[in-house]
């Protein structure tokens, strides 16, 4: 039942316990670089993908200044919204919700209390005549939750707290190795909205398609060359990863490309010792990419092997 409670109040209140979350592990001198450290990788990595199109061949120039314009345009969610980073902020935001009393109100009255508030507070928002608000206001986006999102109806990608932590990101390492960790992710879901899926749609929604017929058959093009290359290395499976996870394997691609071109930005690094073996940065920038999705778990008697960690997989 506690688990229950808690998980209810992680859900329907995300960014409260975000804070809660950021007080206890991401405050203080020491461990407040997490999030600096993220919102500066975010900054990065967007402009290594402004500068990968401006030197793409292949997209004619209304095409590139579309896709441009649809980066600059990206709405950024990392760690707690900027607006809704403070107690202050916060209690004004969750003004509509009334007091409880935990002595005399049950658990299934402070749900309903809760539902009806947030129902109330949602009609408000479609009969304000003020300009449309934040993603952060109309959406609650997990904080707690160890991935990382694009959400196209609202072109906004967020990047909570928890996956700001190991091993995706830690301080002291060397930077391909946050790189090829946490930037991939970040490279992964910018990389989700240029998907042809999705790409139509604006900041507000609405449908277009400013692609030109050639630029749009180039980039197909390039699309069946990645699923073929996915279909010929399945890694022994018998599923066709080309054909069965296109839109994944085009964001981790992408994200891999754009996180790398954020990481060769920083300039010249020097290469680093892991136990006896010595690796260039870009060598340690791969090496992090695999092995971030990988966890040590226990599998009976035989001891702890490296599996594809059931908490994580961006998407």
């Amino acid at each position: 039942m506690v688990s229950h409670c808690v998980r209810g109040a992680v859900d329907d209140l995300p960014y409260v316990t975000g804070r809660m979350f950021e007080r206890w592990y991401l405050s203080g001198p020491e461990n407040d670089y997490q999030v600096r450290a993220a919102r500066s990788m975010v900054d990065r990595v967007i402009d290594a993908t402004r500068r990968g199109f401006l030197e793409l061949r292949w997209i004619d120039e209304p095409t590139r200044r579309h896709v441009v314009e649809r980066i600059d345009d990206l709405e950024l969610i990392v760690g707690l919204p900027h607006n809704l980073s403070t107690d202050a902020q916060l209690d004004d935001h969750h003004s509509y919700l009334s007091q409880v009393d935990t002595d005399e109100d049950t658990y299934p009255d402070m749900m309903w209390a809760l539902r009806r508030a947030m129902v109330e507070a949602r009609l408000r928002l479609l009969n304000a005549s003020l300009s449309p608000p934040s993603a952060a206001v109309t959406l609650n986006m997990p904080m707690l939750l160890v991935n990382a999102f694009y959400v196209p109806s609202e072109h906004v990608i967020a990047i909570p707290l928890a996956i700001m932590l190991p091993p995706f990101q830690q301080r002291g390492l060397p930077a391909a190795l946050n790189y090829g960790s946490l930037g991939h992710v970040i490279g992964h879901e910018i990389t989700h909205s240029c998907d042809e899926h999705v790409s139509p749609l604006n900041e507000s929604g609405t449908h277009i398609d400013p692609w030109s017929e050639q630029s749009r058959a180039n980039f197909r093009e390039r699309l069946r060359c990645l699923r073929r290359l996915y279909n010929q290395h399945g890694a022994g499976a018998s599923v066709a990863f080309g054909d069965t996870a296109m839109t994944e394997n085009f964001a981790d691609c992408g994200g891999m490309d754009k996180s790398l071109r954020a990481l060769r930005a920083l300039g010249p690094l020097s290469s680093q010792r892991l136990a006896d073996r010595e690796f260039s940065a870009e060598q340690l920038f791969f090496v992090a990419s695999c092995y971030k999705w990988c966890s040590p778990v226990q599998s009976g008697a035989a001891g702890g092997s490296a599996e594809v960690s059931q908490a994580v997989r961006a998407g």
